[in-house]
């Protein structure tokens, strides 16, 4: 062993990932969006999305217990259940 020199295992798990073929995934998921971006999309307020959060109003993804995300599908379910039909 005095002529060969240590690997660290992370090197060693990187280059067996990139001898491995991968599948791809055969849909691309859409990009979760954080608090800031899913006031964006709705064209609202963050306080607003946070307000709406805590009543339990719009469906979100919690990552680690703390971290806030939403789908676009989320959102648009949030427009969708809001939606009201004119009586006049």
């Amino acid at each position: 062993m005095a002529g060969r020199a240590r690997v660290p295992k992370w090197e060693r798990t990187l280059r067996l990932a990139e001898q491995s073929p991968r599948q791809k995934p055969t849909s691309a998921r859409a990009p979760l969006l954080d608090v800031e971006g899913a006031a964006a999309f709705l064209s609202v307020s963050k306080s607003f999305v946070r307000r709406m959060i805590c009543a339990g109003k719009m469906d979100h993804n919690k990552l680690g217990g703390t971290i806030v995300r939403f789908t676009q599908a989320d959102l648009g379910k949030f427009v969708e259940d809001g939606r009201r039909e004119s009586t006049a």
